[in-house]
Formats: C-alpha cells, sequence, structure tokens
C-alpha cells in the first residue's frame, strides 16, 4: 500500500509494524555486519523520529532581506530559451550576504552584473542548441513514421496468406541530440528499403509454394489408393513422408512408387506358389511321424533301447523313404530283442549253477582287449619309466617281463599313505562303452585316479603303473609283520570317455548300461590274501567261487585258503576254465566314476619280498550279457515355410515449409530537452544545504534500487554555512534516519570526530546530532555510513543544520530495495508433469529448482554488494533419495551453465570442511544433514550477465527415491542473493503403500477359495486384482500383470475377463473420447459425444476373450506362454499417458482354470508392475488324492460267458473265457496317459483261439462346450447323440465301446492295439494316449476284454492278468483244473468261435469321417458349476 505525501515530491511508503516495535527492531541491528537481515519478508516498520516530518521541510530555511536587482535580461534570455522548448528552471536567489557599506554593494552588484551577462550567454548558447535539436527530430520522425506505415500497410496484405513476423530495431530511440537524430533519419531509409526488398522476395517464394503443394496434394491420394488395394493381399506397407520442395520432386516421388507397388504384386504371386510346393511335404511327413511313433511304443514296450532322431526332409518322396528305413530298424530290432531276452532268460535260469553270476550282470564296458601300445601319462612327479622286467621286490626281480604285455611301466620308489597321482590312458585299441542310446563307441581316453589309503606296517612301498590299462598295477612291499593288522590298501577310480563328432563324451553308467568289472586272482596263502571291492557299485557275486562279499567291510575275498591244492582244480591261470574260484565282480550302475578299492592282508610266510598284481578288466571269468537290442527310428520333420514378408515401401509428401514474410519496424526517437537555470540574487545572506547519497564506489545511487544489505553512505554537504560565520557560532547538524536504515556508528563516529565534529547518536530514535563551534575553519562534511535491512524497503532522508537561529534543511534522497523473490521448486515425473502432493509409482523424479531475479532488473549493485555470493541451497531430506550426479542440469534461458557454479554436496553434518563451513557462515546458512549448495564463482558477472537480465537459472536434480512405501518426500530450496537467502515452496511426494490382491473364485465367482480345498476336475477363477492408483498420481507408463499358473496341476482353460475402471476425472476443456463414460450426476456420455468443461467423469471397460473391439484391443494386450505357464496383460502405454496425473485407475482380471493335479500346496502368483514398481501377490490352494481305482479282476467263464469258473474243473477240450475285468477309474481321477493289459497264458494247458472281445465304457462327463466327437454318446435323459452331431454345452454324457478280433472300424483300429505272443504266450492290449488324455480328470472310465482259449492239457492252470494305469502294475490271477482224462482221446475241435456281443457297424458309425483321435482334445469331463 503506498500513498502521496503532499507537499514533500515522494511517493512514501506506509510501513506498518507487524509484532515487532520500530525501536526494537532498530536496536537489534546496531551492530553492523555483513551478516545483518531480517527474516525473510519481513515488514519494513513505520519510522518513528522525525525523518518523515524532515521531508516535508527539505530545502526550507528560516528569514530572508532582500535587494533589489534588475535581473530583466537573464529572464528575456531564459524567456527565449523556453519557447524554443530548453527546460529552465529558475534556482534559488544567490545570496551575497548583507553589506554594510555602498562600496561593498557596488562591488556585490559588479559581480551580480559580471554574473548576469554569463547566465544571458549560457542561455543563448543553450537555445541555439536546443533549436538544432528540434529539426533534426521532426525529420527523424518522418523516416521513421514512413518506415512503420509501409510495415503495417504490407503486414495487413500478407498475414492471412502467411506469418508475418514483424521485429523491432531499437537503434532509432537516441538520446534526442541532432547528431543521433540524424543517424537515425538515415537508419530509417535504409531499413525502408529493406523491408521493401523483402517483400518482393516473399512475392516470388510464394509462387512457387503453391505450385509445389499442387502437385503434392494429388501424389498423396494415389498413395491411399495403392495402400488400401495392397493391404488386401496381405502386404506391409510402410508410408514414409518427405518434405518436397519443388514439383520436380513430387515427380520423382511418383516413379518411385510405382515401382514399389509392382514389386510387391510380384512377391506376392511367388509366396503363393511356395506354400502349396509346402504343404504337399508336409502331409507326407505327418503319415511317416505317425508310424514312427507306433513303432517307438512297441519296441519301447519289448524292451529295446531305442533311439530316435529327427531328419529334415525335402520331399514327399524323401519322406516314404525314411518310413522304408524305419519299417526295416523295426524289424531288425524285434528280432534281436528277441535274441536278447533269450539269452537273458538263459542267464536267468542259471543264476544258481556253478560258474554263473548269482544274478544277470548286463555289460556295457569291454575292457578286455590287450593294449600293450597305450600311451600313458601322470599327474604325480617323481616316476621313473622302465619295462615290466624290472618290476621287482625287495629280494629282486619278480618275472613279470613273462607274463605282462605292456611296454612301459611308470616306477614310484618309496611312496606311502597319502600317495596319490592320476594317470590318463590314450591311443587304445578295441576297448569299447555301450551308451544308453544302443550306440556302441571306441574308449577314446582312461582316467585313472591312483591313491594308496594304507601302505602297512613295514616301510613305503614301490609302485608300477602299467601303460596297458587292462593290466593295472603292480605293488611291491617288504614282509609284513604276519598277521591282518598289516595290509595294503588302494584305491583306483576310472573314468571312461569317448568321441563324438570330434568332442570328448564321458561315459555314464545306467541299470541298462552298467560297467562291470572283472575282480580275478583274489588268492588267500599263507603268504597272505587279496580282496577287491567296487565302493559306489554293486558287488556279484558267482557260484562255487571261493570269494565272496563281505558287507562289514565292503570286500570280495575268500574266507578260506583257496590254493589248487585247497580248491582241488587249478584256476589260477589266464587259460583255466576256473578262474571264477576266485572271483568276483564289480557292477556300477550309475555315474561316471568308477571307484574299486584293493586290498592286501599280510599272512604268517615270510618271504623276503613279494610284489602283488592288481587288474581292472573286464575278462570274462563268468557269463554276462550284452545291453538290450537297439534301434534308430527316425522321425521327419519339414522346415516350415515361412513366406518372405510382403511389404512396400511408399512415400507421400509433406508440403514444404510456407514462405513467411519478415518485417522490421523502427522504435521511434526523442527530442532532447536541454535544460537551462537562472538565478535571482539576494544581498541578504541564506545560506542552503545539500545531501547525497552514494554506494560505497561512490555512484550516486539518490532514486535508486539497491540490494538489501549493502552499504551506503549519506554525504551532508554544508559548505554555504561557512560564507557568513563569525567564530564562535555554532553550528548544529541534525539527522533522523529511516527505519531499517541501519549506520554503522562506530564508522560513522569516528570519520567525523576526526574531521572535527562532536557526535552524538540517539539509538531509540536512530538519529544522529553533529556538532562544531566554528574557530575559522571550515570541516570536512559529515559522511554516515549505513544499511537498508529490509525488502522491498523505502529509505528517505533529510538533514537540517542550525546555525545561531538560523534554520536550513537539506534535500530530501531515496532509496529502494527490491522486493523478496519468489523461487519456486517443483517435482515432475519423467512426462514432466509436475506431481507435487501428488503419490508416485515410478520412484525416478526430477526435482526442480528455478530461481527469482525479476526483483533485480532495476538493482544497483556496488562492487562492494558484489562481494557476497549469489548461489542456491537445497538442504535435502536425509536419507529420502539420491541424486544421480551425471544427470543434474544447471540452465538459464535454454543454455547450460553448470561451470558458473561450484557445487558443494555434502553428506552429513560430519563431512563438512571448513572451506564450505567458511561459507554457511558468510551467508548466513544452518543446514543439517545431507544437503547440496551451488554458489557462483563471479558474483559480479553473475549478476550483470543473468540476475540483472532476469535470466532465472533451474537446476534439475534427477533423483531416486528411498523412502519406504506410505512415506512422504519433502523438499525446497533457499536463493542465496548478495548474502540474503529467500525461501521456496515446499513440495511433497508420496510413494504409495498400495499392494495387489491375489484371490482364487469357484467357478460362479462367488465363493472364495483362498487356502481351501479345490477337487481334481474343478474349475475356478483366479482372480488378479490390481492396485488402485490414488487420484493423485505420476503419469502412469505401465500397467502390466504376470500370473504364473502352476501347470502341472492348472489347466489354462483359455477363457479370461477383465474389468478396467478409472474415476474422479475432470474434463479441463471439452472433450470426446473414444470410449463412453459416467458423469457425477449418473448420465452417460456415448464414445465421440463432447463432455463439457469442468466435467466430472468416470469410466469402465468390462472385456473378455471374446471380446471384439477395436478399441479393447488397442487398450490392453492378453498372452499366454503355454510353454513357461504364464499369462500376462499389457495395458497401452499411450492410453495410460492420456489419463494424466489426477483420476484414480484400477484393472482386474479373471482367468479361468481346471484342476488337473492334487497337491497339498498349490500356489499361484501374481505380479503387478505399474511404472516399473513391481508388486507381488500369492494364493494358495490345496487339492486331495482322488480315490484309488478298482483294483482289476481276473475270472474264468464258461463259453456261454455265464458261468464262473473261478477255482473250478475244466475239462479238457472245453473252451474258456479269461474276463480281464480291468480297473475302474473313479469319477475324479489324475490325467490318464496310459491304461495296457497284459494276460499271461499257460501255453502248455491252454490254446488261443484267436478270438476276443473289448468293451470300453466312460460315464459321468460334462461337455464344457459344444462339442462334436467321432463317436456315439448317450446323455443323462438317454438320448443318443451320433458321431459328428453337436453335443450342446453343459450335457452329461457317457459312451460305450463293444468291438472283437473282426471288428472293422477305423475309430477303433486309433483307439486299441491289441498283440498276440505266440512265443511268449501273451495277449495283450494298448489304448491309445490321445485319447486317454482327451478324456480330463474328470469322469469313470472301464475297460473289460474276454480272450477265448481251448484246455489242451491236464494240470493245475494259472492265469495272470496285469494290467497297468499311469505305470502302476496290478495283478489278478485265476486258477482252474484240469483232471487227466479217463482214456486217451483226441479232445474235439472247436465247432465255434467266441460269440459277438455287438456289432461295430451299428457301435460305431465312423466310418469314412477323417477324424482322427487328435480331434479328441477338445472333450471335457467335468461338470459344470
Amino acid at each position: 500500500m503506498t500513498e502521496k505525501t503532499k507537499g514533500h515530491g515522494y511517493f512514501r511508503k506506509k510501513k506498518w509494524a507487524k509484532g515487532l516495535a520500530s525501536g526494537i527492531a532498530i536496536a537489534g541491528f546496531i551492530v553492523f555486519s555483513a551478516g545483518s537481515a531480517f527474516a525473510d519478508e519481513a515488514v519494513q516498520p513505520e519510522s518513528k523520529n522525525d525523518n518523515n516530518a524532515y521531508a516535508t521541510q527539505a530545502g526550507k530555511t528560516t528569514g530572508s532581506q532582500s535587494v533589489v536587482i534588475d535581473n530583466g535580461a537573464v529572464t528575456k534570455a531564459a524567456d527565449k530559451a523556453k519557447k524554443a522548448g530548453v527546460v529552465v528552471s529558475e534556482t534559488p536567489n544567490v545570496d551575497k550576504g548583507t553589506d554594510t557599506t555602498s562600496s561593498s554593494l557596488e562591488q556585490s552588484k559588479s559581480e551580480i552584473k559580471h554574473d548576469q551577462d554569463k547566465q544571458v550567454q549560457g542561455l543563448e548558447a543553450t537555445t541555439t542548441k536546443q533549436v538544432q535539436n528540434n529539426e533534426a527530430f521532426k525529420e527523424a520522425q518522418e523516416a521513421i513514421h514512413a518506415n512503420n506505415q509501409f510495415v503495417a500497410d504490407e503486414k495487413a496484405k500478407h498475414e492471412g496468406a502467411t506469418t508475418v513476423t514483424v521485429t523491432n530495431d531499437g537503434s532509432t530511440a537516441t538520446d534526442g541530440s541532432a547528431d543521433q537524430n540524424k543517424k537515425a533519419t538515415q537508419t530509417a531509409k535504409q531499413v525502408l528499403s529493406d523491408n521493401q526488398q523483402a517483400v518482393t522476395k516473399y512475392l516470388g517464394e510464394k509462387s512457387k509454394y503453391d505450385a509445389t503443394v499442387q502437385q503434392a496434394t494429388s501424389l498423396n491420394k494415389a498413395v491411399d489408393t495403392a495402400t488400401a488395394e495392397l493391404k488386401k493381399n496381405d502386404v506391409t506397407v510402410s508410408v514414409v513422408t518427405r518434405t518436397v520442395t519443388s514439383v520436380a520432386e513430387v515427380e520423382a516421388l511418383k516413379k518411385l512408387n510405382d515401382q514399389a507397388i509392382a514389386t510387391a504384386k510380384g512377391k506376392v504371386e511367388l509366396n503363393k506358389a511356395i506354400m502349396a510346393a509346402y504343404t504337399e511335404k508336409k502331409k507326407a511327413s505327418d503319415q511317416v511321424n505317425q508310424d514312427a511313433d507306433r513303432k517307438s511304443t512297441d519296441l519301447k514296450n519289448s524292451g529295446v533301447l531305442l533311439t530316435s532322431k529327427k531328419q529334415e526332409v525335402s520331399s514327399a518322396d524323401e519322406a516314404k523313404q525314411i518310413g522304408k528305413q524305419n519299417q526295416e530298424a523295426y524289424d531288425k530290432a524285434k528280432k534281436a530283442q528277441a535274441d536278447w531276452q533269450k539269452k537273458y532268460n538263459e542267464l536267468q535260469s542259471k543264476t544258481s549253477t556253478e560258474g554263473f553270476t548269482k544274478e544277470v550282470v548286463l555289460q556295457a564296458l569291454s575292457l578286455a582287449t590287450a593294449n600293450p601300445e597305450a600311451t600313458v601319462k601322470s599327474s604325480a612327479s617323481g616316476s621313473t619309466v622302465v619295462t615290466t622286467s624290472y618290476i621287482s621286490s625287495s629280494s629282486g626281480s619278480s618275472g613279470y617281463g613273462r607274463i605282462l604285455d605292456s611296454t612301459k611301466v611308470l616306477k614310484y620308489n618309496d611312496v606311502g599313505n597319502g600317495w596319490k597321482t592320476e594317470i590318463d590312458y590314450t591311443g587304445l585299441n578295441g576297448l569299447t562303452v555301450s551308451t544308453a542310446d544302443g550306440s556302441k563307441h571306441s574308449i577314446s581316453r582312461i582316467h585313472r585316479k591312483f591313491e594308496i589309503l594304507n601302505q602297512g606296517k613295514t616301510g613305503l612301498n614301490d609302485v608300477y603303473v602299467l601303460n596297458d590299462p587292462t593290466e593295472g598295477f603292480v605293488v611291491a612291499r617288504n614282509d609284513g609283520i604276519g598277521d591282518t593288522s598289516d595290509y595294503m590298501k588302494f584305491r583306483v577310480t576310472d573314468t571312461y570317455y569317448y568321441n563324438v563328432d570330434g568332442k570328448e563324451v564321458v561315459f555314464t553308467a545306467s541299470e541298462k548300461t552298467p560297467a562291470s568289472i572283472t575282480y580275478s586272482s583274489l588268492n588267500y596263502n599263507k603268504i597272505g590274501w587279496e580282496g577287491a571291492g567296487a565302493v559306489n557299485g554293486k558287488n556279484v557275486e558267482i557260484n562255487g567261487s571261493t570269494v565272496t562279499y563281505h558287507k562289514n567291510d565292503g570286500y570280495n575275498y575268500a574266507d578260506n585258503y583257496n590254493t589248487e591244492e585247497n580248491v582241488g582244480v587249478t584256476w589260477d591261470t589266464s587259460d583255466s576254465p576256473y578262474q571264477y574260484k576266485g572271483a568276483a565282480l564289480g557292477v556300477f550302475t550309475e555315474g561316471t566314476n568308477f571307484t574299486t578299492d584293493f586290498a592286501q592282508w599280510d599272512g604268517s610266510a615270510t618271504p623276503a619280498g613279494q610284489t602283488y598284481w592288481f587288474a581292472l578288466n573286464t575278462k570274462v571269468v563268468a557269463p554276462v550279457v550284452e545291453v538290450p537290442a537297439t534301434a534308430i527310428i527316425t522321425k521327419t520333420t519339414v522346415k516350415p515355410v515361412k513366406t518372405e514378408p510382403v511389404s512396400a515401401e511408399l512415400v507421400d509428401t509433406k508440403n514444404p515449409v510456407k514462405p513467411t514474410l519478415t518485417l522490421k519496424t523502427l522504435s521511434e526517437t526523442k527530442n532532447q530537452k536541454l535544460s537551462a537555470s537562472y538565478h535571482g540574487y539576494k544581498l541578504q545572506y541564506k545560506p542552503t544545504v545539500r545531501k547525497s547519497v552514494s554506494d560505497t564506489d561512490k555512484t550516486n545511487t539518490d532514486g535508486q534500487t539497491v540490494a538489501k544489505n549493502a552499504t551506503q553512505l549519506y554525504t551532508l554537504h554544508h559548505d554555504n554555512i561557512y560564507a557568513n560565520l563569525k567564530k564562535g557560532d555554532k553550528i548544529t547538524i541534525i539527522d533522523p534516519l529511516e527505519a531499517g536504515a541501519v549506520p554503522d556508528v562506530a564508522v560513522t563516529k569516528a570519520a567525523a570526530e576526526k574531521a572535527g565534529w562532536g557526535v552524538a547518536y540517539d539509538t531509540g530514535k536512530n538519529t544522529y546530532t553533529f556538532t562544531v563551534t566554528y574557530e575559522g575553519k571550515h570541516l570536512e562534511a559529515p559522511v554516515i555510513t549505513w544499511k537498508p535491512i529490509y525488502d522491498k524497503g523505502f529509505y528517505d532522508n533529510t538533514y537540517k543544520v542550525l546555525v545561531n537561529n538560523y534554520e536550513v534543511f537539506s534535500n530530501t534522497v531515496t532509496n529502494y530495495t527490491p522486493r523478496p523473490p519468489k523461487p519456486v521448486k517443483s517435482v515432475l515425473d519423467h512426462s514432466g508433469k509436475d506431481i507435487n502432493g501428488a503419490k508416485t509409482f515410478d520412484r525416478n523424479v526430477t526435482f526442480r529448482l528455478t530461481t527469482d531475479y525479476s526483483p533485480y532488473t532495476k538493482t544497483l549493485a556496488s562492487a562492494q554488494a558484489l562481494g557476497k555470493k549469489f548461489g542456491i541451497l537445497d538442504d535435502v531430506q536425509d536419507k529420502a533419495f539420491t541424486v544421480d550426479h551425471s544427470k543434474i542440469k544447471i540452465t538459464a534461458v535454454g543454455q547450460d551453465v553448470k561451470n558458473l557454479f561450484d557445487m558443494y554436496h555434502v553428506l552429513s553434518d560430519a563431512g563438512r570442511t571448513d572451506a564450505i563451513n567458511n561459507i554457511l557462515k558468510e551467508l548466513n546458512l544452518v543446514p543439517k544433514g545431507e544437503f547440496y549448495l551451488w554458489v557462483a564463482k563471479d558474483s559480479a558477472s553473475f549478476y550483470n550477465n543473468y540476475v540483472k537480465q532476469n535470466k532465472n537459472v533451474t537446476i534439475d536434480l534427477s533423483a531416486k527415491l528411498l523412502v519406504k512405501e506410505g512415506e512422504i518426500v519433502k523438499n525446497d530450496f533457499k536463493q542465496i542473493d548478495f548474502g540474503n537467502s529467500y525461501q521456496s515452496n515446499l513440495v511433497t511426494v508420496e510413494v504409495p503403500n498400495v499392494k495387489p490382491e491375489k484371490h482364487v473364485l469357484d467357478r460362479t465367482g462367488k465363493k472364495v477359495l483362498d487356502g481351501k480345498e479345490v477337487q481334481l476336475g474343478d474349475f475356478v477363477q483366479y482372480l488378479l486384482d490390481g492396485v488402485t492408483v490414488p487420484e493423485k498420481h505420476d503419469t502412469l507408463y505401465q500397467y502390466d500383470g504376470l500370473d504364473k499358473l502352476d501347470t502341472k496341476h492348472d489347466r489354462y482353460t483359455g477363457n479370461w475377463k477383465g474389468i478396467i475402471k478409472g474415476t474422479e476425472y475432470t474434463a479441463e476443456k471439452e472433450l470426446v473420447l473414444p470410449y463412453d463414460v459416467t458423469l457425477k450426476n449418473g448420465k452417460v456420455i456415448k464414445a465421440g459425444d463432447k463432455i463439457a468443461k469442468g466435467s466430472s467423469y468416470a469410466f469402465t471397460f468390462e472385456f473378455n476373450q471374446d471380446t471384439n473391439s477395436e478399441f479393447i484391443k488397442k487398450l490392453v494386450t492378453v498372452k499366454w506362454d503355454a510353454k513357461g505357464g504364464q499369462w500376462s496383460y499389457v495395458i497401452n502405454q499411450d492410453f495410460l499417458n492420456s489419463l494424466g496425473v489426477k483420476g484414480t485407475f484400477d484393472a482386474d482380471f479373471y482367468i479361468e482354470a481346471e484342476r488337473i493335479e492334487t497337491g497339498d500346496k498349490i500356489e499361484n502368483t501374481f505380479i503387478n508392475i505399474v511404472n516399473k514398481q513391481e508388486m507381488t501377490a500369492k494364493v494358495i490352494t490345496r487339492t486331495p488324492e482322488p480315490p484309488k481305482p478298482k483294483h482289476p479282476e481276473k475270472h474264468a467263464l464258461d463259453r456261454t460267458g455265464k458261468k464262473v469258473l473261478d477255482g473250478k474243473e475244466v475239462q479238457l477240450g472245453d473252451f474258456v473265457q479269461y474276463l480281464l475285468d480291468g480297473a475302474t477309474i473313479p469319477e475324479r481321477h489324475h490325467m490318464l496317459y496310459q491304461y495296457d493289459g497284459l494276460d499271461k497264458l499257460d501255453t502248455k494247458h491252454d490254446r488261443y483261439t484267436g478270438n476276443w472281445k473289448g468293451i470300453i465304457k466312460g460315464t459321468e462327463y460334462t461337455a464344457e462346450k459344444e462339442l462334436v466327437l467321432p463317436y456315439d454318446v448317450t446323455l443323462k435323459n438317454g438320448k443318443v447323440i451320433k458321431a459328428g452331431d453337436k453335443i450342446a454345452k453343459g450335457s452329461s454324457y457317457a459312451f460305450t465301446f463293444e468291438f472283437n478280433q473282426s471288428t472293422n472300424s477305423e475309430f477303433i483300429k486309433k483307439l486299441v492295439t491289441v498283440k498276440w505272443d505266440a512265443k511268449g504266450g501273451q495277449w495283450s492290449y494298448v489304448i491309445n494316449q490321445d485319447f486317454l488324455n482327451s478324456l480330463g480328470v474328470k469322469g469313470t472310465f472301464d475297460a473289460d476284454f474276454y480272450i477265448e482259449v481251448e484246455r489242451i492239457a491236464a494240470g493245475e492252470v494259472e492265469n495272470t492278468f496285469v494290467n497297468i494305469v499311469n505305470g502302476q502294475e496290478m495283478v489278478a490271477k485265476v486258477t482252474t483244473h484240469t483232471p487227466e482224462p479217463p482214456k486217451p482221446e483226441e479232445p474235439g475241435k472247436p465247432k465255434q468261435s467266441l460269440p459277438n456281443t455287438g456289432s461295430a457297424a451299428s457301435m460305431l458309425p465312423v466310418v469314412g469321417m477323417i477324424l482322427g483321435l487328435l480331434s479328441l482334445v477338445g472333450l471335457r469331463k467335468s461338470k459344470e458349476n
């Protein structure tokens, strides 16, 4: 609020104190220091002293005596000057004093006359110069107006057609002098010429532009037509827009488009031809693979080691050729497996026969062939290379050179406990391994580890490693102490390698491909006895061997002497058939490392020295059988044909930049008004005094705005006083200061007293009094040093002088201080939206600090003021966020100004250096903990180039929020100018504490099943309850969901539903949206209709897998990753962006699954991702095991099938039906993948007639959707739905298939495979796995078969039925008895086969249908809730 004080000439600010008495406020600042400052925006109080009253008396004096002086010549010259425009002012009369004599009076008049002449000359000279100024001003203005009128006319003429930019040249705004205005006239004429040329140039460019636009429009229409035609043929058309500048460019682009269209049409025709060829090849490949699957299943069931491989075919003929190869491999493998089974059975029957192993041993390893030239390399140092003849004990040579084939020996002298070495044998021949795929590979390398676990009690040993790996190693030791406590123990580990395609592969043993190693020549005599044992394998004994396995110590050895005398046969020679007498086997059925421990216990004999030979090989001492037969079945693949996508790039055009017109106006000039003054004269003396104000640079600051707290100097000029003084006169100067003008009392007083003044300062009145008694000496004027301490302050000052009874007031000087700046703090999200007071999911935000330098544009700053610092302080909330220093941006008017500042980042109070503390002290800043401080490097330059020009500085701090969910981050900053600090606004942002939810619902969606039981076959809905985005939030760019299904337990049905909601939205302007919204009053605004500005609205989108809406397709993308079991949705980023930062948002989804497996803890996880923030919710259910299948049964029936013969008598020649009553699968069950049956006939007593019958039943099935099946079904109401007809959704149905050996139905042939193994006497059936899978987990299932036999021999006859369901074998048996006939008679031959119980033709009317079992995948078995 301002008010004008009349008679003063200044606008006076009314300064109301707020809570502070002015006296107290001033007293608080008596100490004059650089840090003096009030709080931000403190209001300057009203002065309570005489300052305002003095201002009203400025320039006034008391008393006057005048002498009449004729001043006409002066006033006449002054009037003439006024008419010419000179600003003429009349100054106070010159007081010439009071003369006491005439001579002195004349002298005064003479002086006055001389002064009058001088005044007249000055006025006349000024008048002449003013006339010149007037003429130059007129000419300049006329030229400027001519130019500006031209600009106005041309702008009006052309601005409807283009952009007319008018700039202004201010150079013609001169100081008004004649010379400058003449220059302005020349400038105006040149600018007018330039403007005229600019108009001419524009008209030419516009003509060219119009022609180009016309041609470009025609081309764009052609592109649109071609694009539509190509897209009909699935051509991907991309349209590139190019800006054209001429008609020639448009015509060139048209040629390019024509070529691209022709090329695309050619590629479309080529792709059609490629796909036709691929279809033929794929059909042939599928037929071969179906046959390969059947053969593979049969071979696996018979025990063949099957290798499946794939081969890409390039033609249908090539696929058929592979089919023939598969047939040959199949026939060969069937025969080989039968031979292998025969040998296996033979060994199985002899597991109690001498010379045979006590269990059948398979052998995949062959280490029997001697390798005397093999290469051997050791990891242990210190070995000596010798030959076998050098192997010796302590008593001398041992003669191994005669019996060993090895040509090289590594000898290790004197080694003992803990000694280890690793040996690699290479360059091997005749050694093989058989792998699980049936392949036999040559061993390329044997890696053998040796370790002495116990050296014996009589010193170190010598170890001889033979280069033939089949011969092992020899150990020489000193004679022992003669009892079993003295023993040697060695551990040997073998690993076998072979090469495949140039790469080394390690052999892995298995149950079907074991490594079986012979432990032979295990002697027990007076010298001692030897033992060996498989450490990580199985030890197998041989019937009749003296060597047995001792579980307590893990070794195979003889319990008694087994010399030739003790055993009775010569067994310990390489050609003896009785080698098994001193042998056992180590069988390794897993792993890649095969470890054997060898031991030698000392006996009672005392030889001079002894050597012991330990060998690892597979030389046969008891029969073993190699791995089962092998077969390679090849499946074909057809390289998918991916036709090259056809695309065409067309070019449309963008119009050239429209020519624009730029014109220039000129600022008007001014006429320099010269000033002149004249005065009259008084002979009565009347002295005046003057006051001036300046800064420390001696710059006049009167009427200027100066920086707060910048030192100012009041000078009290009073020289005139001395002209009429006499000694003894007292001079008194009184100067009351403005409120908020804080003086430096010490400096002021010291300077004045030094000049001779008496000084008194009244603190309460903020008033100075200077006094002196005149003694003939002129004193220097007093200087008051002071500072303005308030923002937006008004400081005026007037002083008065008292000399005896004479009183005079000085002029009034005035200063202002700038209003307090208002720096702005904001917090921005990734899209640049201000989210102050909002909640942000994205923890990456930008804190923006923007200074306010607008108050300083007219501020006059001294060097002393500029010696204080300019800076910015951000006292950040400790541990609330981190700032990426590499991304800090400091800009002003769009330019990077980071190099203008020194930045200080302090993490804690303890981290402050002395230099930083000094800066903070200088700036009166007291931040706590972590803070950022930027200080301008050069205050003067920064002030002149940025502050004074109002070029505000913006600092962007790229930050990552560290607070927990639900916590609020607060931030502001201080702007520091001239060492004064100003607080910005406070911003807040919160990380939302929200979580998604996950629930499991029943099929109706009404019952919550979280943590509860879900039955096998039930359908559930998983609710993915996404987080609700709060009303004020950061700009959304991501709202995704991912559901991790446990696909072992749940089958995704493909059904899902989504609900997306938004509320609390407000139309900031009139809107048209592509979707319906609901206003706050309930009114629905349809898509495409206008929403009035200011309306509050909400929206809801409900959709599912069947929704066919282009808007929904763009809005949300749903994906199902069957392999990974992950269901996900992504909401369109552009849609999310369009929602802005105000309004709630929520997305919920329901996905349907069928429970297909049991489990105690079935977990489902939902991950909701909002702006990169992942939030997880889980739900758990359990599913109990279903009832177990009813155990199969086996019965014997008479030929009619009516009489049960279990345990009863059957006569020779009678025909019997064996009923194979398969297990009944309960209504809820595990997914079926196997339902097989095997009947073991006693072919000595029963002859299979070849007649059989089957009945397959299923009940309690429900159609989960409309179905078409390749077989008849019966509904619950008894209605029969024929094969190929539709079964309504929700229908409960059952099926029954009856068939026999004569049924000729393609469906039955695919459904069940029946085989008769005459040699093994086994009748079997296999139900198709795809059909079983199609039944799901809900619905009963049962298969019964009848097979017919003739009783051909007397005796107790047992028949066994093995029913295999999902790998579980269940056995049922039945026994009958046939007595010996009274006399030998040939039993009658059967006259009738097993009667049929139904007609395949009437039961399965699917002959000719193309539907295979794969068409059953749509079958559903569980009832709809």
